[in-house]
Parts: C-alpha cells; structure tokens; sequence
C-alpha cells in the first residue's frame, strides 16, 4: 500500500511535469521506481507511462521506449501508453541484434502477444467443456440404442476438434506463463556492453543496442556494484552493469 509520502512524491512529480519541468519530474518518477519495491504492477505501469511521457516531451526518445515498453509489458491493454509507442515509433526503433526465432517470439508477433494468459484459460475452458457435453450427449445415445436394441452410432470425429482446441489453448497459455515468470529488463543506455564475467575488467563479447529485451539468469555483486547475466532471446549471454538495465519486475533472482 503506498504511504503518505509516495502520494506526496507522485503528485510532486506529476505538478513538475505540467510545468514542464521534466528533468525534475523524471528524476522524481525514477526516484518512486527505484525506492517503493512494493509497488503493485499497475501502480508501477503508471509511473513508467509519466516518466515515457516526460522523456518524449524531452526528445528523450530511447529513454521514452524503454519506460513505455515496461508499462505496457506490466499492463498490456495501458491505453496511453499504446498511443504514446505509435508516436515513439516515429522517432526511435531498437537496432535489430542477429538471433534465433523462437516459438514463443514467432506466436507473439502473430497476434499472441495481445492475448492476456486469463483469456486464453477461458476459451480452453469453454472448448473443454464443449467436448465434455458432446462425450456426454454420446453416452447417453448409447445407452439409448443399448435399451432400444439399436445399431451402436461412433463417437463423431468433429467432436475432437474442440478437443484439440482445448489442447492448442492450454499449450499457448503454458508458453505464456513461462515466459512471463522469466525476469526480464531493458537496455536503458544507448548500449550495453556484454563481457565474459562480471566485473569492469573482463573481455568485453558484444554490444546490445538502447531498447533490447533480455533475459535476467543471474545477479552477483562486486565492490557494491551490482553484475546482472543477461541473455538477449536466441542470442548471446553476457555480463553487464545495473545501471545499463531497466528491470521490468524485481523478481527473486538467483545470485552468485
């Protein structure tokens, strides 16, 4: 729940935006991310939405991207944020880093990124519970021609179609929870350089563009700087800075 103060800050925040005041603002908005970590995932989208906001007023384009990814990735149908990535796209898109395709990443640019997992649980739901009633409805056929003495009628095969929908449904929505349980973060700088372990000495492996999307494996620390394992999806792992990172979720990562 937030206190007084996280009110108080918010509206401050908010007050120095309609100033245009954005540095102000923005440092206010980063300052409510990084010390309210109990923040639930629409209060959070919301602030990220102000601080894209604010970045954008600013020409702050990559820094607008990465806000406004993460708010719409905590609340997908964030209809401000939606309107505010068709006007981002105009002025800043991610440098595309050569990688594997993977299923999940083919399924959400064929539309299944727009579909919450508690939908897809429905429609399996629904599909199931069609097949149900036809298995019942052919029982009770049977049972009646048992009693009639008539001819036994096969189960229709069209009636496992909403079995195998049921089966796709619950597929997708395994897909979708998996990869939303993996921690993910944005690259926050204009790079990210990815070396062989953590720490400022190691050999650098390659260069992540502002704006890509990882994936968190691991987090140590060294000299109190935080070290984050990253991999960029069907592509390299390395090590970098927190403060390259825009995490999406501060989730229980394992650590060194």
């Amino acid at each position: 729940m937030p206190t007084a103060d996280f009110q108080q800050t918010f509206q401050n925040a908010v007050s120095l935006q309609q100033q245009k005041k954005y540095d102000e603002a923005l440092s206010a908005y980063k300052s409510l991310l990084e010390q309210n970590p109990d923040l639930s995932r629409d209060q959070i989208a919301d602030i990220s939405y102000n601080a894209a906001l604010t970045s954008f007023n600013k020409q702050d384009f990559l820094a607008s991207y990465v806000y406004n990814q993460k708010a719409l990735m905590l609340r997908p149908r964030h209809s401000p944020a939606t309107e505010l990535a068709l006007k981002i796209k105009t002025q800043f898109q991610v440098k595309a880093t050569p990688h594997d395709i993977s299923l999940i990443e083919n399924l959400n640019k064929a539309g299944l990124e727009a579909f919450p997992v508690e939908a897809l649980w429905v429609f399996g739901t629904v599909f199931f519970v069609i097949f149900l009633r036809s298995v019942f409805n052919y029982f009770l056929t049977r049972k009646k021609e048992i009693l009639e003495n008539l001819k036994f009628s096969r189960f229709a095969y069209k009636n496992y179609f909403w079995l195998v929908l049921f089966l796709v449904f619950s597929f997708l929505s395994g897909l979708k929870i998996r990869e939303e349980q993996i921690p993910k973060a944005l690259i926050r700088n204009e790079q990210a350089t990815l070396r062989t372990a953590a720490g400022e000495n190691q050999a650098a492996l390659a260069d992540l563009p502002g704006g890509s999307l990882v994936h968190i494996l691991r987090v140590t620390k060294i000299n109190d700087i935080l070290y984050f394992q990253i991999k960029y999806p069907g592509g390299i792992s390395g090590w970098t800075k927190k403060e390259d990172l825009e995490l999406i979720s501060s989730p229980n990562l394992p650590k060194d």
